[in-house]
Order: structure tokens, then sequence, then C-alpha cells
């Protein structure tokens, strides 16, 4: 357990949504201490061999240095800085030199570099094959799939819940994203943008958009990133687009309240599954019928 995470990989998919716009503070600060939070994120980094985060959050950073040209050696030099000061951190700190001084032995790191998928291959082609055009229905996955509790694909979960339109709407989405990350005058705002893509890059091979408290940071950035572009903008816009954003709204506030009472009524099935955690609600499934859900324990090292 890190940090009261049972799985380090939660932590991980928080630090995604973090390390770009601590990179930015470093950057645009004159205090040496604006560099504590890229170091204590790319320590962490290196200490849980989060190879995801790495993936996404340098692809970002790259991405950064070819949109600002004229800043590009900047970025590398504070993102260089950080990461070398990290490794250390990480190395003398957390792993592996605080074990071998307390066991007398080398535990694993990113020094070690894994070269597993964890099955997710194996997943992937499952939850392909499980996929229907008009899709499962919530939590139609999780209640149905003998492998695995969620596809750690984010494209593929709206796919298997929501059907092929949703999925195609999601990657459009994405795209339009990543047009007006490209063409932002704002540089905060760049960097908002920027960490969404991050986040949703490692979404790609993770549950970043399943856990609780990563999902409530992607929607405080995509509301933070909307509120600057014209998606928060009211001028314009013609009195029925509004009435269908508060009747979807109401619908959505709706059917959430009654998964809840659905959820707090069946005890959410605690009783049935035992001790087998699962992250819809993180208290337990909540299927038609418990037969169809996965009972056997789950190892947490399992669903990195």
């Amino acid at each position: 357990m890190i940090l009261s995470y049972v799985n380090p990989r939660f932590l991980n998919q928080v630090q995604v949504w973090l390390i770009i716009p601590s990179l930015y503070i470093a950057l645009v600060s004159k205090q040496r201490m604006a560099y504590l939070f890229p170091v204590l994120n790319f320590a962490m980094m290196f200490a849980l061999d989060a190879r995801g985060l790495a993936i996404a959050s340098f692809g970002g950073v790259v991405l950064w240095m070819m949109i600002e040209k004229h800043q590009r050696w900047h970025i590398a030099k504070t993102t260089i800085i950080s990461l070398v000061i990290g490794l250390m951190v990480a190395v003398i700190f957390l792993t592996p030199l605080p074990s071998y001084l307390v066991h007398g032995d080398l535990s694993r790191s990113l020094l070690d570099m894994r070269d597993t998928t964890n099955g997710r291959l194996l997943v992937w082609r499952n939850a392909i094959e499980m996929s229907q055009f008009w899709g499962l229905g919530g939590d139609g996955y999780i209640c149905t799939s003998i492998l695995e509790i969620r596809p750690h694909n984010s494209v593929l979960s709206v796919l298997l819940n929501w059907g092929a339109v949703p999925a195609i709407c999601y990657l459009a989405l994405v795209f339009i994203l990543l047009k007006q990350v490209v063409f932002e005058r704002s540089r905060r705002y760049r960097i908002i943008g920027l960490s969404l893509l991050s986040g949703l890059a490692l979404s790609l091979v993770s549950a970043v958009l399943d856990s609780p408290f990563s999902l409530l940071l992607a929607c405080l950035f995509t509301g933070w990133f909307c509120g600057r572009t014209q998606c928060a903008t009211a001028k314009g816009y013609p009195l029925w687009r509004h009435g269908l954003l508060i009747v979807t709204s109401m619908l959505v506030v709706t059917s959430i309240a009654y998964k809840v009472t659905d959820r707090v009524k069946n005890d959410f099935y605690l009783a049935q599954v035992g001790e087998v955690l699962v992250p819809q609600f993180w208290l337990g499934n909540n299927c038609p019928d418990i037969r169809h859900v996965q009972t056997t324990p789950v190892n947490p090292a399992e669903l990195q």
C-alpha cells in the first residue's frame, strides 16, 4: 500500500494530470522550491515502475516542445533537471537503496524495466469480441466479462457500454481537443489542454477514467479548459440549445441518483461477493444477476 493506495497504479492515474502543470510552474517560477513538485512526481514514477505514466507524460512534454518552439530548450532543461533529481531521490530514499540497507537485497524498480503487457492484449481482444454496435449498456462489461473488471482502455470502455456512435464521438472530441491545444494562444490554458491529452493518452492503457479521484481531476481540467473556449460561451446560442442542455443535465442527474439508490438498497451485494471489491462505486458490484459477476478474489497487482 502506497499513501493509502492499494494499487500504486491508482496513484499514477492521479499523477498524470499533475506532471505537466508542475513542470510549467517550475519553468515560470524563479524559486528553486518550484522544482519540488515535478521532482516528487518523477521520483514516484521511478519508484513505482510506472511505464504508462512515463510514456504519456513525456509524450505531452514532447508535444509541448513542438508547439512552443521558442521555449523548447527551456522546457527540455526543466524536464531533464526534474527527471535527474527525481531519479536520485527515488534511488536514495525510495528504491532500491533503502531496501538494500534494511533487508540486504535490491527491490525492483524502473531500473529493472518490465517487459510484459500484464495481459492487456488478451483483455482488449476479449473486449472487442464482446462489443456490439449499440453497446451493452451501463456496467455491461463488468457484469458479463470473465477476464477483467474493466477493459483498461477508455475507447473500448465507451464502445462496450454505449456503442460505436458514442465511441466515434469520443475520438472526435479528442482530436478537437488536440487541435484547440495546438492553436491555443493562452499559455496557461495550453498547459491544461496538454494535461488533458496526457491523461487521455494514459487512459488507452490504464483505467484513468474509472478511478474516482483521477476522474474528478479529469472533470476539473476539462471544465477549466472549456471555460477558456466556446464550450462555456452563452452568447449567440439559441434558446433551444440551453433548454436541451438543461433537460440533458436533469436526465443525467436522475439516472445517477437512481443508480446510487439501487446500489444502496441492494447493499452493493457485499454479502454475496465477500471481499471482492471492484471500481464500480468502490463498494462492490450491482449487476442484475450476481451469477455473472467474477467472484474470484482479485489480486491488485493484476489490475496494473
